[in-house]
């Protein structure tokens, strides 16, 4: 956890030199953020009886935007209407469209005014006088699942510029600023969702290669492809060396639902003959329900 204080300080009331604070007195809380959710109840509907179930839920805010440290656009801690409850299926996912969360306690108490962040809405119906559905109440549960999706191009994307400019200390050296790596670099990334391929060796020197695959991708996501290739005589490890940039032969527009991939190729030509190579994909977005997905990928590498 990283606290930012933003706001300047005045009089007496500074640092003057590093402190460290915390300890057995210092805890976290945590809210657990949801893009896909499953209402787990164990049902018994008897023929003429059901259970309708719906749920209130509450906004959450995506981890970034489209520049900035700050987060998505999206507002927390505003709780789904009662008369808008979303109606859905035990047992089966749920993807929502927009943010949500399950708040902690103690955001529920300075944020919502002590209302609770979820709420399942089970009715229960019979139209034999004689006979109920039953909810076993000792086996219910709720399963969140959130999309690990970030936007990080540069480093204020991560850190704020406060924060970087503090990070100066000499005798201890940056510690923010160390911890960030732009995605060119041979190890380590500050994007949440990556895919790296292993090194793959050739039988024979190339001198192209051409990436492919199909993708869904909203208006609020991106795609970066990245690739680094080793040569005969190269003596440096493979981890080290640094990824290079590809470029999309051909721009594609966006997807419109999650039923419509689209082809992307990437290709670079006239390299110096190389021996191995490996592949970098960053899936960037500013909406965590609305993440890249990816199929059919493929690699060509050439003699050119």
């Amino acid at each position: 956890y990283i606290l930012d204080v933003s706001a300047e300080l005045t009089g007496s009331i500074q640092f003057s030199e590093s402190k460290v604070m915390g300890g057995a007195i210092g805890y976290a809380t945590e809210n657990y953020m949801m893009d896909t959710g499953k209402v787990v109840l164990q049902l018994m509907e008897i023929a003429g009886s059901d259970v309708t179930t719906k749920i209130r839920t509450t906004s959450g805010t995506s981890a970034s935007n489209t520049e900035g440290y700050s987060g998505g656009n999206e507002t927390s801690f505003n709780l789904l209407a009662g008369s808008s409850a979303l109606e859905v299926s035990p047992n089966e996912n749920v993807d929502f469209t927009q943010p949500t969360m399950v708040a902690s306690q103690e955001n529920e108490d300075n944020q919502m005014s002590g209302n609770k962040s979820f709420e399942v809405l089970a009715t229960l119906s019979t139209g034999v006088e004689n006979i109920t559905p039953v909810i076993d109440t000792q086996r219910m549960g709720m399963i969140c699942v959130q999309n690990r999706i970030n936007n990080i191009n540069v480093n204020t994307d991560y850190y704020s510029s406060g924060v970087l400019t503090a990070d100066t200390t000499p005798a201890t050296g940056t510690i923010f600023g160390d911890s960030y790596s732009p995605k060119t670099a041979g190890e380590g990334d500050a994007n949440a969702a990556i895919y790296i391929t292993r090194k793959i060796s050739l039988a024979n020197a190339s001198t192209s290669l051409k990436i492919m695959f199909d993708a869904i991708v909203f208006s609020s996501a991106y795609i970066d492809v990245f690739y680094k290739v080793l040569k005969s005589d190269d003596t440096t490890a493979f981890e080290s060396i640094t990824w290079s940039e590809m470029t999309i032969d051909k721009a594609v527009s966006e997807s419109k639902d999650y039923g419509n991939f689209r082809e992307r190729t990437y290709e670079v030509a006239g390299l110096d003959g190389f021996i191995a190579f490996a592949v970098k994909i960053i899936m960037r977005g500013t909406k965590s329900t609305e993440p890249p997905f990816i199929k059919d990928f493929r690699t060509i590498a050439l003699a050119l």
